[in-house]
């Protein structure tokens, strides 16, 4: 388990890359169910092709299959009984696939509910949730957690606070989804979630999912804002509804543009979202080793 200085002077020597979609692939698996952090408890093994897939093509930084696995939306799916076993087994498939020394994130996304006044949730609540959640991934090994793909920075500040209890020493990346000319859904905006998530106790602050264009506005707005290392997992584009199937329009080419201006920001870490498969994913690592003078 790796501390968070350690971690913090990993990146600072990068930029490194983080793997891409897990849903997408595990969809192409077979899965069809609603919520895909299912299969880190029922089908572990197609979760770790999906890390090793990443591996193979030279990833850096790699995340548990568990985006949507906070309890609310478990016991939304009707798999709540399952939490413990999504929790480690998400480490554990992505473990098999990397080994103990490359860098590993709990990941965790929204609960899909509304704070209070918006909503009947406390703060306090909110943070157990995380804090849940997160404690048994420590428990099983991970070396960093991300909170991505919030839209509400008051949730995102009370998964922070639950994350720093669950992992007092490791590094917590805290990223949100733009969406409306550089604002989340809520109307915040790249600088104003850079400020308040540095000052609610980030270690990294980004962009995550949503349209590329506008995740590339905010991380732009982002930049300036605060002093943190910046990441940034960007979608392949603003999905398709064709003939009942997701289709995510930007080509690995295509994507590679949208890396290269994430990258020319400066950020840390870049990564992969909605749509960003190995393919995505291989000219990524390619352009970073060769801003980085690797040999």
């Amino acid at each position: 388990m790796a501390k968070r200085g350690e971690f913090l002077q990993f990146i600072a020597d990068g930029p490194r890359v983080c793997e891409g979609s897990m849903g997408i692939l595990l969809f192409c698996a077979g899965y069809r169910d609603g919520n895909v952090t299912e299969w880190s408890a029922t089908n572990p093994a197609a979760v770790t092709a999906v890390h090793a897939a990443y591996l193979e093509i030279g990833a850096e930084l790699f995340q548990t299959n568990s985006f949507v696995a906070n309890r609310p939306m478990l016991r939304a799916a009707g798999i709540e009984h399952l939490a413990q076993d999504i929790w480690r087994g998400s480490v554990r498939a992505a473990r098999a696939a990397i080994g103990p020394d490359h860098y590993l994130a709990a990941n965790a996304g929204p609960t899909g509910l509304l704070l209070e006044p918006y909503g009947d949730t406390s703060p306090e609540e909110c943070e157990g949730y995380f804090r849940e959640q997160l404690a048994a991934q420590v428990d099983e090994g991970v070396d960093w957690i991300i909170l991505e793909t919030f839209m509400a920075l008051e949730e995102l500040e009370a998964a922070l606070a639950g994350a720093r209890e669950a992992a007092p020493d490791l590094a917590i990346a805290a990223t949100m989804a733009f969406d409306r000319k550089g604002h989340t859904q809520f109307g915040v905006s790249g600088e104003q979630a850079a400020q308040r998530l540095a000052a609610a106790g980030a270690d990294l602050v980004g962009v995550n999912c949503g349209d590329p264009e506008n995740a590339l506005i905010a991380l732009a707005a982002m930049a300036p804002a605060t002093d943190l290392p910046l990441l940034a997992q960007l979608n392949a584009g603003v999905p398709e509804l064709i003939e009942g199937v997701t289709h995510f329009p930007a080509d690995p080419e295509q994507y590679l543009q949208y890396a290269k201006q994430a990258l020319d920001l400066g950020v840390a870490i870049i990564g992969g979202c909605c749509g960003a498969t190995p393919d995505h994913m291989r000219l990524v690592v390619e352009e970073v080793r060769g801003r980085r003078g690797d040999a």
